[in-house]
């Protein structure tokens, strides 16, 4: 082993990053390690983990064991702002941490991500990247109609949740028993939650993660 990638800054992602470098020790190697301006940023306000020892941005290349890799930013960054595309040059592989993972819904808000803003955009600039198969980081190897069905979905998503607000009014959750406007949402944004689960559940209700992520991304 000579070289690794951060493909971005949690440390699910890089937390062992001390195992390959004593295995690279063990054979005499200093390891190499490849990321983005991005992370690097991250890991410099705080990060314990070592540096990485070589930084890529823009559509760069490097070359390790004859393979080249190719970096390319996430316009958007909605799973993290040092989100990046890594690309096998010549195989037509990606990998895409977070994002998508294949036959399952994303995890909790849309890849982990704060915001559902940018989303989208993102899988759409990850789609027309250009490659055959892809690795999402928590599953299965996929591809471009991995992504095209998770585009469907939050398509699904957003008509669901305007469908449900034509099935639940407001106006049944503000009773006496709900002292105060907060209770009176919390109680209204439930039913609606409900209400979108029901309209999704007959399309996606069979995938891994269903009842435990969509409710949070309604």
């Amino acid at each position: 082993m000579t070289a690794v990638i951060y493909s971005h800054h949690h440390e699910d992602h890089m937390g062992d990053i001390g195992t390959f470098i004593a295995a690279a020790e063990e054979f005499g190697q200093t390891l190499r390690i490849i990321t983005t301006s991005a992370n690097a940023d991250h890991m410099a306000a705080g990060s314990e983990l070592p540096a990485a020892t070589e930084v890529l941005d823009g559509g760069a290349t490097t070359t390790f064991e004859g393979e080249t890799i190719q970096v390319t930013q996430v316009g958007q960054g909605a799973h993290s702002q040092d989100s990046a595309i890594w690309k096998l040059v010549g195989e037509d592989i990606v990998h895409i941490p977070d994002y998508v993972n294949p036959d399952q819904m994303p995890w909790i808000g849309f890849g982990g991500s704060q915001t559902f803003v940018g989303f989208e955009d993102d899988l759409r600039q990850i789609r027309d990247t250009g490659f055959t198969f892809f690795s999402g980081g928590h599953g299965n190897i996929g591809s471009t109609a991995d992504l095209d069905f998770i585009l469907q979905y939050t398509t699904d998503l957003k008509q669901a949740a305007f469908q449900a607000f034509g099935q639940v009014n407001y106006g049944d959750y503000v009773t006496p028993d709900a002292n105060n406007h907060q209770v009176v949402a919390h109680n209204f944004f439930e039913a609606h939650s409900d209400a979108v689960m029901d309209i999704l559940r007959p399309k996606y209700g069979d995938f891994y993660g269903f009842e435990a992520s969509v409710p949070y991304q309604i």
